[in-house]
């Protein structure tokens, strides 16, 4: 796709004119290496034009510093919408972290592999499940389960908090609706009666968002959380 040249030749031993010619056509030129002794010669405004760049580097270089630094948090404020839509492992830790961010206290579980909150002194033994549809008794008797064994293994009957996000994969206004409740009936009352506390993947989110713009409102989430039984709403 290049252009062909033809070039005469008079003669054909020595060719170095013509092949200048062609490189002035092509506009490559080969260049000889400056010598060392160039960089103690000095061109006006050349020292000056230097300081701009080092100034102008090194201000590039804050920015591309800060730019990564926002976007740091930017990434981990965004894992928080996770409590909308994920489960197993990857839900607890969001909830744990979610529940840290509000103030509680995070400690290891004797009996179980989920983990328990301390808030002024209270404990409560936290339940964490993300399903496609609503919370069944099945999930919520497990924890009851845990907090027997709990009292067993340490002679404390503490408070317990079961924390699903339901619907996981619907829009936020198809979920917690008449025909799709984040807790059946049967889960609202065996929570009742066994003290209990049912939050939904969605309140807790909705919470968090006003804590971070309302931040004494921490509080209250956190004593309905604490004390609450049945479905705690903020």
């Amino acid at each position: 796709g290049g252009s062909l040249i033809l070039l005469p030749v008079d003669d054909i031993y020595n060719t170095r004119t013509l092949i200048e010619a062609l490189l002035r056509r092509t506009g490559w030129f080969e260049e000889t290496p400056p010598p060392d002794w160039l960089s103690t010669i000095e061109i006006p405004r050349e020292a000056s034009l230097r300081k701009v760049l080092i100034t102008k580097r090194q201000y590039l270089s804050d920015i591309e510093s800060e730019i990564k630094q926002l976007d740091g948090e930017l990434t981990k404020l965004q894992e928080y919408k996770g409590l909308l839509y994920e489960t197993g492992i990857t839900l607890q830790e969001i909830v744990k972290s979610t529940l840290e961010q509000l103030g509680a206290e995070i400690m290891p579980s004797v009996v179980t592999d989920e983990f328990m909150i301390n808030i002024g002194g209270k404990k409560a033994l936290i339940e964490v499940k993300g399903v496609k549809k609503s919370i069944t008794k099945r999930h919520v008797s497990q924890l009851n389960t845990d907090l027997d064994r709990h009292r067993t293994a340490t002679g404390e009957a503490i408070h317990g908090i079961l924390i699903g996000t339901t619907w996981r994969l619907f829009p936020l206004e198809q979920r917690d609706t008449h025909d799709k409740p984040a807790f059946s009936q049967d889960v609202v009352n065996f929570a009742r009666d066994n003290n209990i506390g049912l939050v939904s993947g969605t309140e807790l989110f909705k919470a968090f968002c006003r804590t971070l713009e309302e931040p004494e409102y921490k509080k209250v989430v956190l004593d309905r959380i604490i004390t609450g039984t049945d479905v705690i709403v903020f």
